[in-house]
């Protein structure tokens, strides 16, 4: 049932039809892992190096291209490519329980 729930591959009414569906409010609880997601996220920026963190950023929150990036800070592309790499690698490693859920 978890499985089948947390896929989102089925239709809830065979859940209630088969009686497995326990009323679980399963709005609140996307919402609820959703807000969880959010707070982790966000941890897991601050976590960041500050190099890291402000190139991370620019690119995911002001969806500024590499290019950009490396001219705003006047760096070169193939490092703001380096410290997405590590800033994504961290964030993969700091999120990892939610990629199965």
């Amino acid at each position: 049932m978890n499985y089948l729930r947390d896929h989102k591959k089925f239709d809830r009414s065979i859940l209630e039809f088969e009686g497995l569906d326990s009323g679980h409010n399963y709005v609140e609880q996307d919402h609820l892992v959703a807000e969880e997601l959010k707070v982790r996220i966000e941890e897991a920026t601050n976590a960041l190096p500050d190099k890291c963190r402000k190139i991370f950023l620019l690119n995911r929150m002001e969806n500024k291209k590499y290019h950009e990036i490396a001219t705003e800070l006047n760096i070169s592309v193939k490092t703001v490519e380096a410290q997405m790499s590590k800033a994504l690698r961290i964030m993969r490693t700091r999120l990892a329980e939610f990629y199965n859920r």
